[in-house]
């Protein structure tokens, strides 16, 4: 597969052999607006046969999508296909799916239920009457392997046409690619196609979610972020707020300052050195996985935090 991208980061082509199977286009706020799709790609690629168009809300949520067989067709005279309802609690929490499966102009012939994890992949669909129609599940990075609703029988490609999946993102079909927004994931490889918009992070320019995939996202496809349902996230709400109320917020300043008055002990007050006698003090205070790992990443003060988020959660 040969992919294409333009000026300003965006891929615009995906091609299979010398077949073109995508096409992109994209409005001003960078949204991607029209994909042309081989609709037989990639099993059996024979060029662009279907034309979609997406409708956004401001928050750059997709809520409606038309579809048709003629390039030329202008949006706003088409049929809508879907229409998406998606949760407060997370840009990408996709919460139902309505289909319109006739010519009445309404989506009312379908309705599909997204059920999801804390990282918000979509595991299962459910149907109105509550009974799973599809599951799914995840290694790492994203590659889906897709059941029916009973598990027993694996299934090549979704019976009902679902493209939202791995954290909630859509899933182009043609090319296996996971749309993020201002970049496109390649789930085999566990990194993003195209370089990072916003520069280098300190360790790439390509990784996702800061290689810690089942514990952070990147909805937007220019920095990591921790899902609120997560176990940092939900250390992150319990700062100053819930059901801990002010004692988190207690509990997370105490901690942070501990470790860092130990640290200033050690090493000389106000003396804060980089290399690995700064990676040698974090392992002893807060654990050598983490000062190894954030100490590759350049963020040592981030250590300190991630370590207090669980301590405080957690009553470690």
């Amino acid at each position: 597969m040969t992919l294409k991208w333009d000026a300003w980061n965006r891929l615009v082509e995906a091609k299979d052999g010398q077949t073109v199977i995508g096409v992109y286009e994209f409005d001003g706020l960078q949204r991607r607006v029209k994909r042309h799709v081989d609709s037989q790609a990639p099993d059996n690629p024979n060029g662009v046969d279907t034309y979609i168009h997406y409708f956004h809300n401001a928050a750059w949520q997709t809520l409606e999508t038309r579809e048709t067989t003629t390039e030329s067709d202008q949006p706003e005279n088409l049929q809508p296909k879907y229409q998406y309802v998606w949760s407060p609690r997370y840009i990408d929490a996709a919460v139902l799916r309505d289909k319109n499966a006739d010519t009445d102009g309404t989506c009312d012939d379908e309705r599909l239920y997204y059920l999801n994890d804390a990282n918000f992949n979509v595991t299962t669909l459910v149907d109105t009457n509550g009974d799973a129609v599809e599951r799914y599940l995840y290694d790492a990075y994203g590659k889906v392997t897709m059941y029916d609703g009973s598990w027993a029988n694996v299934r090549s490609a979704s019976s009902y046409a679902n493209v939202v999946l791995y954290t909630g993102r859509e899933r182009d079909a043609e090319t296996g690619l996971h749309h993020y927004r201002h970049r496109s994931l390649a789930v085999e490889l566990g990194r993003f196609g195209s370089r990072d918009p916003v520069g280098y992070d300190g360790v790439s320019l390509y990784n996702y979610a800061g290689s810690m995939p089942i514990a952070a996202t990147d909805p937007s496809g220019l920095r990591l972020f921790w899902p609120p349902d997560s176990l940092i996230g939900e250390a992150n709400k319990r700062r100053g707020h819930g059901p801990w109320g002010d004692s988190a917020q207690h509990c997370w300043g105490g901690c942070v300052s501990g470790i860092l008055g130990a640290i200033a002990a050690d090493i000389g007050e106000g003396a804060y050195p980089s290399g690995d006698w700064l990676r040698d003090i974090l392992a002893q205070h807060v654990g050598a996985a983490c000062s190894l790992q954030y100490h590759m990443m350049g963020q040592h003060l981030a250590c300190v935090l991630w370590y207090c988020d669980l301590c405080c959660l957690t009553g470690v």
